[in-house]
């Protein structure tokens, strides 16, 4: 029988912190999405504001951040959805089959950035075997636009007409999506309580497709509202929508569509035969 080697308890203890350390930074991370709480409450002295509705943005001081390339901005998103996740797991979901050198010069040239608009000279820190922002940094999510409200100024509010971190395809960012996007369809349901009218009650339950174009009970009760109130364009969309899903086909301009539909539901009821 062949001899077999064990790693030193000394490996297997730092291991298993890494891995504590980086599961239970992701379960906070989900609570706070989940939930809207505040990040940690350490001395932050620094702010980042973070637009994850649309193309993400991110702020300082009102002050828009220009990133040298993409895959820099991706990696600071990252590191707020992703905290204390090890190097290598890093480079496999940013840079699949790519070499360390990506990361490393990502890193420096996310540093560099948040450090001139920050005024620190740490703003990544390492940890363990990964790396992770500073706990002087408090990262702020645009999350309060669900609570605000729906329709100011008469028009829908751009938080429930946009997708969710668009511009990005990594898979790692699924998660992350999912959350933000539970926390606008947990509204729209809660303002579609509210509504006596069928025509919000639709233009409502469109929205919750936009956001999540596999929603089958929003799909069904879509179906029905728009056949209680004889609406052929909502119905010719639906039947639009069902097809794509099926055939697996790009969804991006049928969603705009219900988006407009919707928008005319929601501040001219008696439009939605126009």
């Amino acid at each position: 029988m062949p001899e077999v080697t064990l790693p030193s308890p000394a490996v297997l203890s730092h291991q298993l912190d890494q891995w504590s350390e980086h599961h239970l930074s992701r379960i906070r991370k989900r609570l706070e999405l989940e939930k809207a709480l505040p990040a940690r409450n350490t001395h932050h002295e620094k702010v980042l504001e973070i637009k994850t509705i649309g193309l993400p943005e991110v702020h300082v001081n009102g002050q828009k951040l220009d990133f040298p390339y993409l895959k820099v901005q991706e990696l600071l998103l990252y590191l707020i959805f992703q905290p204390f996740s090890p190097k290598d797991q890093l480079q496999e979901n940013l840079w699949p089959g790519g070499l360390a050198h990506n990361v490393y010069t990502a890193v420096r040239q996310l540093k560099l950035l948040l450090g001139q608009h920050l005024n620190m000279d740490d703003p990544i820190v390492k940890r363990r075997c990964g790396y992770a922002l500073s706990d002087q940094i408090k990262v702020v999510l645009d999350l309060e636009a669900v609570s605000g409200p729906l329709m100011p100024g008469g028009k829908l509010h751009p938080a429930f007409t946009l997708g969710v971190l668009e511009g990005f395809d990594s898979e790692w960012l699924e998660e992350p999506r999912a959350l933000l996007q539970q926390n606008l369809l947990q509204r729209l349901l809660t303002e579609q309580t509210k509504q006596s009218g069928k025509d919000k009650q639709l233009g409502l339950t469109l929205l919750m497709l936009r956001q999540d174009p596999f929603h089958a009970e929003a799909l069904h009760q879509a179906s029905a509202l728009a056949g209680q109130l004889g609406d052929q364009r909502v119905k010719d969309l639906l039947n639009m929508l069902e097809r794509a899903l099926q055939q697996g086909t790009p969804l991006q301009a049928l969603l705009g569509k219900l988006c407009d539909v919707a928008s005319t539901l929601m501040s001219d009821p008696q439009g939605r035969s126009a």
